[in-house]
């Protein structure tokens, strides 16, 4: 119901408040590639590039893709430079996703 209710937002061009729905969905069902998908989409059109970067990089994961989400990470962290805990964040997953692609 919430990732219809997204999809009517994003049809309205109300980004935020899909935004918000959706980042909430990711949490609750961090699995879920179509989620990740949609979210960014929207961060996009919302301008928020290291949204897009990070949701790219956990939909490549889910979808089998580890070097293309490994890339998208190391885009968002650069990105993220001027805020420190974002930067901290995009860094444990990325050696999360180091770690995970040396077990392969």
């Amino acid at each position: 119901l919430n990732i219809a209710l997204a999809s009517i937002l994003i049809n309205e061009k109300k980004y935020g408040a899909a935004k918000k729905i959706l980042l909430h969905q990711a949490s609750l069902h961090p699995q879920a590639p179509n989620i990740w998908y949609m979210l960014s989409d929207v961060a996009g059109q919302s301008s928020d590039i290291v949204l897009v970067h990070r949701a790219n990089a956990e939909y490549f994961f889910l979808t089998g893709e580890t070097e293309k989400s490994i890339v998208q990470l190391g885009l968002a962290l650069k990105r993220s430079q001027d805020n420190v805990i974002l930067s901290q964040v995009i860094q444990k997953r990325l050696n999360e996703f180091y770690a995970l692609k040396n077990e392969e």
